[in-house]
């Protein structure tokens, strides 16, 4: 009895904590800009998978990933930019909205290996824009794509990761 109530409120709490993280990726992620010479936005959304994955976790990332790209589903206006949900996830943003879940499953496995978190932030941030790339590429080509899809976004992901990395120990305590 009394181990059925625990693994009932178990339960409840990681409900929650998926929830507030699907809803983090999605909401928090939506802020963006777009640069002047390119399609694909300029969003949070990158570096808050990152920091979830090292903080929380890859299968809890994974499944807030899950549960946004399900909210994408619902309302395609989610997305960074607005879109219908088939052009953002079959679009040229698909290699960045599928490179979510390899870079999480990366973070999870470079923090247990021991690298630091800046440099995985850093590492994983420019095969995230590689992956996007070649979303991209898909569509526009391999010169374009890395044009409209990887070198714009170096100096901002960088930018990005670094304070990112910094922010952990406030998300660390809410894993625990």
């Amino acid at each position: 009895m009394l181990k059925s109530i625990y693994l009932e409120k178990r339960a409840t709490k990681e409900f929650f904590l998926i929830l507030s993280l699907a809803l983090a990726i999605t909401f928090l992620g939506k802020i963006s800009f777009f640069l002047p010479y390119t399609p694909i936005p300029v969003a949070l959304r990158p570096q808050l998978v990152l920091l979830f994955a090292w903080c929380f976790g890859y299968k809890r990332t994974a499944m807030a990933l899950v549960g946004f790209l399900t909210g994408c589903f619902v309302d395609s206006h989610l997305l960074a930019s607005l879109k219908s949900f088939s052009l953002g996830v079959f679009g040229p943003t698909s290699g960045y909205l599928m490179g979510y879940f390899v870079v999480a499953y990366l973070a999870e496995k470079m923090k247990i290996k021991g690298v630091g978190m800046t440099g995985t932030f850093v590492l994983l941030s420019l095969l995230l824009d590689l992956l996007g790339a070649f979303g991209v590429s898909l569509y526009y080509g391999i010169e374009k794509g890395l044009l409209l899809g990887f070198f714009p976004f170096i100096v901002s992901d960088l930018l990005k990761s670094v304070l990112f990395s910094q922010s952990h120990k406030l998300w660390a305590r809410w894993g625990r």
